[in-house]
């Protein structure tokens, strides 16, 4: 059992078509013609024809260079309009395969519909408990193909498609682009004005934070941070600053030792009631943003503030200077550094005079 309402117009239904073009190269007309009497079988360009004779719809565009690509817009365009004829609703038992895009044809509708086959653009399937399992067909006529086939594209156009079907068959995806290297930090330390790395400084000497750096450019900033280390890890942060100061492979700036309170080691309550004071113990991080990703090195070396004193010897002159001890056996001499400084604590204990060498 069904419901089928169908609905028949021959309101804009067309027998022929003409496309007309222009090829501005060859300075030609391009015209496409078709019509119903070829391969598309159209009622309703048969019912306007034995009503009105022929009908032709005439198209103008400008995007077709030869006859034969306009006659295949002209047949496209009569397949369409041919579907504008009737238009079906349909309600019946609940059937699964009846779906979009399906064909069906329909019978018991009487001589003029029998044999007119239906494309589903439409299916709905519904269960209720009133009507139980029903689908609902929205559709419209499904234009038929016969024995006469559409005229052969020319040679030159065939050629041209086996060319590009080659050129298909043939054609090599490319090959993505390799992955730039990420940047990487290494061998953080501290080191001396000797570039010698040190483990221990005093308030007020000049250090330097130094890294080995790899795939990043020169011009490249880094912002370095320095904390005072922290027992809880909740370190005390005492700067941070970016530099462009990556040469050859290598990051290079310049600190000042500072004096920072270390209240919260596990001994620092221990240090300050023996000595009166702490000690603070310093590192250092790197960091950057390249190719809008963020990178960052692992912490540095672990760097102590000395409590020991140091002497430091000025004078005007460029000589080495030497601390010897004052008595006959001068089996005891240090020689001061390159900054003209001697630490006290490495001298033994007795009396010294400073000459040059």
């Amino acid at each position: 059992m069904f419901d089928c309402e169908i609905d028949t117009s021959t309101i804009g239904v067309c027998t022929d078509v003409q496309i007309r073009s222009w090829n501005s190269k060859k300075c030609e007309l391009v015209l496409g013609e078709y019509d119903i009497n070829r391969d598309v079988k159209s009622p309703g360009g048969n019912a306007v024809k034995r009503a009105w004779g022929k009908r032709l719809y005439t198209l103008i565009e400008d995007c077709f260079r030869d006859n034969f690509s306009a006659e295949q817009r002209a047949r496209g365009y009569l397949v369409e309009n041919a579907r504008n004829y009737s238009y079906a609703l349909l309600s019946t038992i609940g059937n699964p395969k009846l779906r979009a895009g399906s064909i069906v044809q329909i019978k018991r509708l009487g001589e003029k519909f029998d044999d007119m086959k239906f494309i589903i653009t439409k299916a709905i399937h519904l269960i209720n408990a009133h009507s139980g399992y029903r689908t609902y067909l929205d559709m419209t006529v499904a234009v038929g193909q016969c024995d006469t086939q559409p005229s052969e594209p020319p040679p030159k156009m065939v050629s041209v498609l086996r060319e590009y079907d080659e050129f298909l068959k043939n054609r090599k995806e490319p090959e993505p682009p390799p992955e730039e290297p990420e940047p990487e930090f290494s061998n953080l330390k501290w080191t001396n004005t000797e570039g010698e790395e040190i483990k221990k400084a005093h308030v007020g000497d000049k250090v330097y934070l130094t890294a080995d750096v790899v795939n990043l450019p020169e011009e490249q900033f880094v912002c370095y941070s320095i904390y005072e280390q922290d027992a809880d890890d909740d370190h005390d942060f005492i700067k941070r600053y970016s530099e462009r100061q990556i040469e050859k492979g290598k990051f290079k700036v310049e600190w000042t030792v500072t004096y920072t309170e270390d209240r919260d080691d596990y001994n620092s309550a221990c240090e300050e009631k023996e000595k009166g004071y702490t000690l603070p113990e310093y590192f250092f991080n790197l960091r950057t943003k390249h190719n809008n990703k963020e990178y960052m090195s692992a912490d540095s070396s672990k760097l102590e503030v000395r409590e020991d004193a140091k002497m430091i010897i000025k004078d005007d002159r460029k000589n080495q200077i030497k601390i010897m001890k004052n008595d006959k056996s001068a089996q005891t001499d240090k020689s001061a550094s390159s900054d003209r400084e001697v630490l006290l604590n490495d001298l033994e204990f007795g009396e010294y005079i400073a000459g040059e060498d």
